[in-house]
């Protein structure tokens, strides 16, 4: 009876025992990703980026939170799409404040994607020549500001991520463009 109890004692020890590793375990991706202990990552900036000689391919989309403000600003410089219906040849803005409900399905996108630390560049070759040396990057922050710490994640994007992420950026850009301040 007695080793009976015990084995039972045993099996209710290893259970909890491994309910706290688990949880552990899942408390400590959560910080490496930068979010709360359900997994959450809480970004301050973002930025879906590409560059290459031809003007017309080239593109930048960045969010922001702007730390006296607490607001997340937008800015942006893409080629305008032909289904825009505007005079607009280049889309660009600068600082326009977007609230969380305009955020939220890019949110939500960003949240499934698999995001981790970026790797360490490849050596450049000096002896290569390039001509027309497109770069892509995209890459989400996460900041704390009580303690000033930063961390960038950064997910390799398969092409129909980036485009979903571009038609994001597009819808931001037609709700937010009125609010944009006038240029002169």
């Amino acid at each position: 009876m007695r080793k009976q109890k015990s084995n039972k004692l045993k099996i209710i020890h290893l259970l909890l025992l491994a309910a706290l590793l688990l949880l552990t375990a899942k408390l400590i991706y959560a910080q490496v990703r930068g979010g709360d202990s359900m997994g959450r990552i809480e970004w301050t900036s973002m930025q879906l980026y590409r560059n290459g000689s031809n003007y017309d391919y080239s593109y930048n989309y960045a969010l922001r939170l702007d730390a006296k403000s607490g607001q997340m600003l937008y800015d942006c410089s893409f080629k305008a799409p032909v289904n825009l219906n505007d005079d607009t040849w280049r889309c660009e803005l600068e600082s326009v404040p977007v609230t969380r409900e305009e955020l939220a399905p890019l949110d939500a996108f960003i949240q499934e994607l698999p995001l981790a630390p970026p790797k360490e560049p490849e050596p450049v070759d000096e002896d290569m020549f390039i001509c027309d040396e497109t770069r892509e990057i995209f890459d989400v922050s996460v900041a704390n500001y009580k303690d000033r710490s930063f961390k960038k994640l950064t997910a390799s994007l398969r092409a129909e991520q980036r485009e979903e992420l571009q038609k994001q950026f597009l819808q931001l850009y037609l709700k937010a463009k009125d609010r944009a301040p006038l240029r002169n």
